[in-house]
């Protein structure tokens, strides 16, 4: 696993992780979650700290004023290990085949469409 931080604050004895995002919407996604999630296993394995399992997704919203924080969950490790097997398998054309998210946004921005394409076609 790879991950780039944006931010990490220390606060009472361990590490809090922050997402920056610039939307047209103040809204955290499973997205955001997953890549905190991430950020947080490789952070702990690198440095040997404790990161906490909360963090925030600080949303700036275009042409608004202060970015606005958004408390998200963070994965344990088991199910990021979990979704990073289920990733791997669609790539090489294994496991369940995925269904279509529910937005057609998320569709369209979704760096495995090809995937979804090939199993779909473009009804989504």
């Amino acid at each position: 696993l790879v991950a780039r931080l944006d931010r990490a604050y220390r606060k009472g004895g361990e590490l809090h992780l922050v997402e920056l995002k610039t939307r047209g919407y103040c809204a955290a996604h499973a997205t955001d979650a997953i890549e905190l999630s991430v950020q947080r296993l490789a952070l702990q394995e690198e440095t040997g700290q404790r990161v906490s399992s909360v963090a925030y997704v600080a949303v700036q919203q275009r042409g608004q004023g202060q970015p606005r924080a958004i408390r998200v969950d963070l994965f344990d490790e088991n199910e990021v290990l979990t979704m990073r097997r289920r990733l791997l398998e669609l790539r090489h054309g294994q496991g369940q085949p995925p269904s279509p998210a529910s937005r057609r946004k998320a569709c369209d921005k979704c760096g495995h469409r090809a995937v979804c394409q090939r199993t779909f076609g473009d009804r989504h």
